[in-house]
């Protein structure tokens, strides 16, 4: 009896002691990193080891990120390397050697810089030309779809409505639960890589500005709305470009100022390239009114020359580029 109680203890020592060589016990790495946007990657050392403190015989080491927006990681032997994106935010890494895990808190802080002074972040601008040239295609086509079929996603219905609308969809993540919601007649969709909506960097859903000034930080969440009006969508989100259609690419905006219309004197169109434009006539002696797309040719034919888009037409304001393509 004694025998057999003898050689249980031996072979768990015995397993003790192995287990304690080969396997991981402890996982050494720092308890938090700070990493800023647009900022060096950093490297983080991580140590594996075992119950004597020595490097274990078998160790396979994974690392995961709970929020992958926010940086890219990427494991170098027993090295991570951290490389911040354009948001700004707190995650966790989960390092794992089985059987143990731990976990490292990495905060990314926000990049704060307005370099051309216009007033938007320049981590919220697109910087690609591959991304501002897909923005224009998203924008312009998810616009022109409202022709054929409405989105129900699409409340406000009037001309800043439609552009609203076409911009903040077209940031948006174009999966399939984005495609059961949109319910329009749209083929499948590239998505813009910089970032998404409603994850936009340092603006959240706030996507337009509505208040004049340099851009400050602690002033972000009134400065900038979810909404803004044609008015606002000319003073604050777009740069001029010119009143010759040659200065005008696909996606860029054109606007009228009619002063006679007391309520709402600024109108926006959506131009959609080759000499064509797509707008909402906006309500109509109290009708809801409709999307039109339109040779620009043809509106110079418009009963009213207040419409027509020609030099000498005071009330035609001019070609129009979105601030976050400049």
């Amino acid at each position: 009896m004694k025998l057999k109680r003898f050689s249980r203890l031996l072979v768990f020592l015995l397993l003790f002691l192995i287990s304690s060589l080969a396997l991981p016990w402890k996982i050494e790495s720092p308890e938090q990193i700070n990493l800023q946007v647009l900022g060096e990657k950093k490297t983080v050392l991580i140590k594996i080891k075992n119950f004597w403190g020595f490097s274990p015989w078998w160790k396979s080491l994974q690392v995961k990120t709970v929020d992958g927006d926010l940086l890219n990681v990427k494991l170098v032997s027993d090295q991570v390397q951290l490389s911040p994106k354009l948001l700004e935010g707190k995650t966790e890494l989960m390092i794992r050697s089985f059987p143990v895990i731990t976990y490292l808190s990495v905060e990314v802080d926000p990049y704060l810089e307005d370099l051309d002074k216009d007033g938007f972040p320049d981590v919220a601008e697109l910087k690609t030309e591959s991304d501002r040239q897909l923005f224009r295609d998203l924008f312009v086509n998810i616009a022109r779809s409202q022709i054929a079929q409405e989105s129900e996603l699409w409340k406000e219905k009037d001309c800043s409505g439609l552009v609203r609308f076409a911009y903040r969809e077209a940031l948006k993540k174009h999966n399939t639960a984005w495609f059961q919601s949109f319910q329009g007649e749209l083929e499948s969709l590239f998505d813009i890589q910089s970032f998404n909506y409603p994850r936009i960097p340092l603006l959240g859903t706030r996507l337009f500005r509505i208040k004049p000034g340099p851009l400050r930080f602690d002033t972000i969440e009134t400065d900038f709305s979810v909404f803004a009006s044609a008015q606002y969508l000319l003073s604050h989100n777009v740069v001029f470009l010119g009143r010759d259609i040659q200065v005008a690419e696909r996606g860029d905006l054109i606007f009228f100022y009619h002063p006679g219309f007391f309520n709402f004197p600024y109108h926006v169109m959506i131009y959609e390239g080759k000499g064509k434009v797509i707008y909402h006539t906006g309500t109509i002696e109290d009708q809801e009114g409709y999307i039109q797309e339109i040779f620009l040719d043809d509106l110079k034919k418009h009963p009213d020359r207040r419409w027509w888009p020609v030099v000498d037409n005071p009330s035609f304001l001019g070609f129009y580029r979105f601030k976050i393509l400049e």
